[in-house]
């Protein structure tokens, strides 16, 4: 019998929704694939039913014992190397047949694309894929003293001194010139001795009172609109008197004037042309603040103003490339901070609306910077999110700098789950690729609000290139390089210990790796992409008042850090970025515009650079006897997320390139799952999402014109 046309379909929920439609909580068809994955055109995955079993940890050791005492298999004519967890093996499914408790029974481990067929295969599953940069027991490197220095794992630095000793150990014969080292303090040289308490205090060539403005706007307009060190309000009424009384309010406060100077040295820093590249800049002020810093119990005294001394201390201190020095001052403003029991919230009933606010702002400064620090040196967070409850900033006012505070404080949250999972010794046991997929779906939760905060740079319908939704978003993309780098350090690993032939990586690579890798090869793309766009907007690096970062070092970070994966990844999975020449082109002039402008940090990244272009020649030598034939420009491979723009006076971010929007980074970790089976090219929907950018074209604008 025919169905009539006009009979309306059923609307019962099905008994099994695909995992699509279930994370965005929508009616799915319940086919296979069902229609809204065949709209989008992504995998259609539905839930396993009893997937799950239980069995003991004695039978699971006694399989790998099998496993390790059998034959080795063999990928692309190399021998498997039992020291490397197995990345490039067959996506695999195992089932125990007969008593889950019987520990004689072999598992029947099978292709998924041999089933049906009586062929078995030895392999285990790929999950066994673990973080190379973390383990049970400490790393170091020796420096020139004999001093055993801690490679922290989540560091960009430890990230490349381990590169660095790879590739030493496996082409000795080919390294010419030693290891950079340029540890931590090495750029510039500060030294302070403590002054005698009964001293008077030196007064002397302090600058004039609208200069002090100028610079503390200066300071503001650099660093409150990502932090909040200080008081503006606080510290210009203090100025006045200061103006007016002289010695006395030293003497009164000798507290606020060393936040006087610290303020100072900032605002030096950021504002005059270094003349002398041997010293950092303000730092001649910075010393004469530490000379007569009290000790902690001093510190205790007056904690309000002291945990702001505190924040500009580390402040000035990450700027010089000090940043284990900083740490340990912004541990002290930490714990002033849970003494004072800012982390719980001020009561706004008992001190008020301004107080409360003023305390939530410190607090939130120092979280972010004890985060922050936290990730660049590779240690773990002083302070778990769960014993935290003070309220975030921009909840009661809805003013921008109050948005900006708290999407930065999530971002900065979002680091110490990476640091907290990915790096951490409890999920060694935990598949990599799984762990990873979890916290693309946490960064995806935030996509909104980043989007938002971005947006709200532009007047109107007028476009604007805005520095702090510029940072805003640098600092997401370093989340994402921080989570996903251990897997090319992985590859690397795999490569030189003969795992894999040359030519042969990407062949082996799993759909789902291969989507891990390719999402950490779009991020250090879209990073250059944004620091280019700052730069070519006089954003970056600049010596003039209110257009300088040369001197702070997150945007040196980001470069350093996406440039050195563009390389690593230019000599082991060539065909996935065949436009690494035109992206290192693009760091070495944002570095050399750095160094140009008197960065001392910037030379050693730069020297660091060209010691990986130099120990990783090897690779590339044997990459080149393997590449296939190039492709014709006007076929772009898949994988590659930009074109060749040939030169780069006009290729900038532009909308839709900054980032991933929600929907792509929730498809993104879908393409993780071990049981999807497709193309290993990340689908980002882009025909249903509007792109999340990091700021907005005029409409008649056609020079920019994203297509």
């Amino acid at each position: 019998m025919v169905t009539p046309v006009n009979e309306q379909p059923s609307q019962k929920r099905v008994a099994n929704a695909c995992q699509y439609c279930k994370r965005r909580k929508i009616k799915c068809s319940g086919t296979a694939p069902c229609s809204n994955c065949t709209r989008r055109q992504i995998s259609c995955v539905f839930e396993e039913v009893d997937k799950k079993v239980l069995v003991s940890e004695r039978y699971l050791l006694e399989l790998e014992r099998q496993h390790n005492d059998s034959p080795g298999q063999e990928v692309s004519g190399a021998a498997r190397t039992p020291s490397v967890p197995s990345l490039i093996t067959p996506n695999v499914q195992i089932s125990i047949p007969g008593d889950m408790n019987n520990e004689q029974e072999r598992a029947e481990v099978r292709d998924p694309e041999l089933q049906g067929s009586d062929e078995q295969s030895d392999y285990l599953p790929s999950d066994s894929i673990t973080n190379p940069l973390v383990s049970h027991t400490s790393t170091h490197v020796r420096d020139s003293v004999g001093r055993y220095r801690f490679l922290g794992p989540s560091s960009t630095w430890t990230f490349s001194q381990r590169v660095f000793n790879l590739l030493k150990d496996a082409f000795p014969e080919a390294q010419s010139t030693p290891v950079p080292l340029n540890l931590d303090g090495t750029a510039y040289q500060l030294d302070w001795t403590s002054a005698d308490r009964s001293s008077p205090v030196d007064t002397t060539d302090l600058p004039s009172m609208d200069y002090t403005l100028y610079l503390m706007n200066a300071v503001k307009f650099h660093t409150c609109q990502m932090f909040r060190p200080f008081d503006e309000e606080d510290f210009t009424r203090n100025l006045y008197e200061f103006h007016e009384r002289g010695l006395d309010k030293v003497q009164s406060s000798k507290l606020w004037f060393i936040e006087f100077l610290l303020v100072i040295a900032l605002g030096k820093a950021v504002v005059i042309v270094v003349k002398d590249p041997t010293t950092a800049p303000g730092s001649i002020w910075f010393q004469r603040a530490m000379s007569i810093m009290p000790d902690f119990v001093g510190l205790q005294r007056e904690p309000n103003l002291a945990i702001q001394v505190l924040c500009l201390v580390a402040l000035y201190l990450i700027s010089v490339d000090w940043k284990e020095a900083a740490y340990g001052y912004i541990g002290q403003a930490v714990r002033l901070c849970l003494v004072e029991g800012f982390h719980r919230g001020t009561p706004r009933q008992i001190m008020g609306d301004r107080v409360a606010s003023h305390h939530r702002d410190i607090w939130w400064t120092v979280y972010i910077l004890d985060r922050r620090l936290s990730s660049m040196i590779g240690v773990p967070s002083s302070v778990q999110d769960v014993d935290i409850t003070c309220p975030l900033p921009g909840l009661d006012d809805h003013s921008q700098r109050g948005t900006v505070l708290n999407i930065n404080v999530k971002i900065s949250r979002l680091m110490t789950q990476i640091i907290n999972s990915v790096y951490s010794v409890e999920r060694l046991g935990r598949p990599f690729v799984k762990t990873v997929q979890s916290v693309l779906r946490d960064m995806a939760a935030i996509a909104h609000e980043m989007d938002v905060v971005c947006s709200s740079a532009a007047y109107g319908s007028i476009g604007a290139v805005s520095t702090v939704a510029g940072h805003i978003q640098l600092s997401y993309h370093q989340c994402i390089l921080l989570a996903t780098r251990p897997l090319l350090l992985h590859l690397m690993i795999a490569r030189l210990e003969g795992s894999v032939g040359p030519g042969d990586l990407e062949k082996t690579l799993l759909p789902q790796t291969k989507n891990l890798l390719d999402t950490c090869l779009q991020s250090a793309r879209i990073t250059l992409r944004i620091l280019l766009t700052l730069y070519e907007h006089h954003l970056i690096g600049e010596s003039e008042p209110f257009c300088t970062h040369s001197f702070l070092p997150f945007d040196l970070e980001s470069a350093f850090s996406a440039a050195f994966i563009v390389t690593m990844a230019s000599a082991l999975v060539p065909t996935m970025i065949v436009d690494a020449a035109t992206y290192r082109a693009t760091s070495d002039r944002i570095i050399d515009y750095l160094i140009r402008k008197g960065n001392v940090p910037a030379q050693l990244r730069k020297k660091e650079l060209l010691c990986l272009d130099q120990m990783i020649q090897p690779l590339l030598d044997h990459r080149d006897q393997h590449l296939p034939p190039p492709i014709h420009a006007s076929q772009p491979p898949a994988h590659a997320f930009s074109p060749d723009f040939g030169t780069l006076g006009g290729w900038r971010a532009g909308p839709g390139e900054s980032g991933f929007s929600p929907s792509q980074m929730l498809n993104i970790a879908d393409q993780l799952d071990t049981h999807t089976q497709g193309s290993a090219t990340i689908n980002g929907d882009w025909t249903t999402t509007s792109p999340w950018v990091w700021w907005t074209e005029q409409q008649n604008d056609q020079m920019n014109q994203f297509i």
